[in-house]
């Protein structure tokens, strides 16, 4: 591996623009004042929906719900008959449940006023048809506004102000009230595994060239997006405007619209230098707004030895959800059209890059398929699990293997415990509470708000769009899934013996590697340090290939902090596109033949719908 020194890269001034809050109206939401959401008690609010909209959407059923929409204009239970009419004319398609069953019988306007008339009798028949009529517009409208084509979500969304989205009790197929991906987006859906398990992504694709504007639906045609656009680009490269397929890997807590700045700047700068880029980005299974998933039933699926890291040597180790997450990252590379020619991602997105390219660990996938096989390069940067196992870690000596660090064993036990508690209704609050006020590693000096090391700082210190996104992600099992891949990425390192080979994990990498850390992401007290972990691995592994970047005055989001000047390098890193020369094939053909069709029935499964 080239090992650069560490260098002072190029001042960059990052605005990507703020859009516009939408704003909930009184008494729906649990709702934040932005002014006090750091550190503050009283600051802390959860972006809960109000009782009485969670019942609508605890059904999921977009008939009953757009029965009571109608019925709120009439008999409304707050001030504001048309808000919460609107409101729960919402909830009949955000929620990933309700829009499959309103997408696979859609609601006509003389249905619906079956439906709503004997709730409504002694109501005059033309009030009944405009609330019926304007109930369904809503409806419709908020549809096209989160699953339409680029161009009609950007021109639709502004118009709605605040939608109504109850994740706990019907969780998002697609953002709601925070920026939306301006790409094309669509679903993958496939199967994992020898197990079989069923994963569906919300997934984005960034061409070259913009998407070109679709016509606004009519309507009162009362149709349902279904454009194809995304599953037309994937699959057809040539009529996508691109050559090579880069598989982005999102971070912890986050969703495929991340960095989407830095991202726009490869695809650019690879244009400029005559290289024709394409970004996959997916929500990885159970978080963003990808479909929720059992993890109890996951763990018991893949239960083989002890969850997270076995002492001393790491022998019957098990990650079942990380091991989940390459699996499905391993199976997009292998069955997209002309396969994925680089992943990259920072954070957890930077671990499972580095998982994939090191020998096959954790799989359920059978050889051949268990290795990304047309993968040329990898690019990581801020890596979790680049550190040592903290299950290694202890508040007094053991033995086996064990060392004293107080903030790393209270980092791991926190995650342990929270991964599998159930819901009340104190989980929620404590969830944000460590986002918006970070959380005490007794014992130890730190920078937290308390004077202690902070963990969860994924969250901390908060923001607005941060605060929103969670608001509309949060469940029990997004909950648990979070602190499960948690625990998994503490636990789990790359300089331990934990590939089959029984060697680091780092050492069994064959393919070029680009391995990126801030010279600031050092965590609190040495729990999170990346960029010392970073410099240690890769100055132990020099025979790795690839390059080390070492940046100074830069953090953990190099991505966010450093796009461009970052965008540069790894374009410089990746090695020039492959093309074959079919000249010795021309004295073969002689003459033509009846024209080839290829059978592509093999994608049904993957390519289900998108923009």
């Amino acid at each position: 591996m080239e090992l650069q020194d560490s260098y002072l890269p190029p001042t960059e001034v990052v605005s990507a623009g703020e859009d516009p809050e939408h704003t909930p109206p009184p008494g729906s939401v649990d709702y934040w004042n932005w002014t006090i959401i750091r550190d503050v008690a009283g600051g802390v609010r959860t972006g809960r929906l109000a009782t009485w909209l969670r019942a609508a959407a605890r059904t999921r059923d977009p008939r009953e719900i757009l029965r009571k929409a109608v019925v709120a204009r009439f008999q409304a239970t707050t001030n504001d008959a048309t808000a919460e009419s609107q409101a729960l004319a919402d909830l009949s398609v955000t929620g990933r449940a309700a829009y499959t069953a309103f997408a696979a019988a859609p609601l006509r306007d003389h249905e619906l006023l079956e439906l709503v008339r004997p709730s409504l009798v002694g109501i005059a028949e033309p009030p009944i048809r405009g609330a019926v009529r304007a109930v369904l517009d809503r409806a419709y409208t908020v549809a096209w506004a989160l699953r339409g084509a680029p161009s009609q979500r950007a021109e639709l969304r502004p118009r709605l102000g605040w939608i109504a989205l109850s994740s706990e009790d019907d969780p998002p197929h697609a953002p709601t009230n925070v920026p939306v991906s301006r790409d094309h987006m669509g679903e993958l859906t496939m199967r994992i595994g020898r197990s079989g398990q069923r994963v569906t992504l919300r997934a984005t694709l960034m061409l070259p060239v913009a998407p070109a504007p679709n016509p606004l639906p009519y309507d009162t045609l009362r149709t349902i997006p279904a454009p194809t656009a995304f599953a037309d680009a994937l699959s057809d490269r040539a009529a996508g405007g691109y050559d090579e397929l880069i598989l982005f890997v999102h971070g912890l807590a986050s969703r495929a619209e991340e960095s989407d700045t830095f991202k726009r700047f490869v695809v650019e700068v690879g244009a400029g230098r005559a290289r024709r880029y394409a970004v996959l980005s997916v929500d990885m299974p159970g978080m963003g707004y990808s479909a929720r998933i059992d993890i109890d039933a996951l763990v018991a699926q893949r239960a083989s030895g002890q969850h997270g890291f076995a002492l001393p040597n790491g022998v019957g180790s098990n990650f079942p959800l990380l091991g989940l997450y390459r699996d499905t990252l391993v199976e997009i590379c292998n069955t997209v059209p002309g396969g994925v020619q680089y992943v990259m991602g920072g954070s957890l997105g930077g671990n499972m890059t580095l998982w994939l390219a090191a020998e096959p660990m954790f799989t359920d996938l059978a050889p051949p398929r268990s290795e990304p096989s047309t993968v040329r390069s990898f690019v990581s940067w801020s890596p979790a699990s680049i550190w040592e196992s903290y299950e290694r870690s202890r508040d007094l000596p053991e033995g086996n293997g064990t060392h004293i660090d107080v903030g790393k064993n209270q980092a791991k036990k926190r995650a342990w415990g929270r991964m599998s508690e159930r819901e009340d209704d104190g989980k929620r609050r404590d969830f944000f509470e460590v986002m918006q006020r970070g959380e005490a590693l007794s014992g130890l000096p730190g920078s937290g708000p308390w004077g202690y090391p902070r963990v969860g700082a994924w969250g901390y210190p908060p923001t607005k769009e941060g605060l929103l996104l969670q608001s509309e992600l949060y469940s029990e099992f997004y909950r648990r899934v979070f602190w499960t891949a948690a625990y998994e990425q503490v636990t789990f390192s790359h300089q331990e013996p934990l590939s089959p080979s029984r060697q680091w994990p780092f050492k069994t990498i064959r393919k070029p590697l680009f391995l990126a850390s801030g010279a600031r992401d050092v965590g609190d007290s040495g729990v999170m340090d990346i960029y010392s972990h970073v410099v240690f691995v890769t100055n132990a592994v020099p025979d790795v290939p690839g390059r080390r970047l070492l940046m100074q005055e830069t953090g953990h989001s190099i991505s966010n902090e450093r796009p461009r000047h970052f965008a540069e390098q790894i374009v410089d890193f990746l090695p020039p596109h492959r093309t074959t020369d079919v000249s010795f094939l021309a004295p073969l053909l002689l003459a033509p033949e009846p024209p080839r069709t290829t059978d592509v029935s093999f994608l049904a499964p993957l390519l289900l719908s998108g923009s």
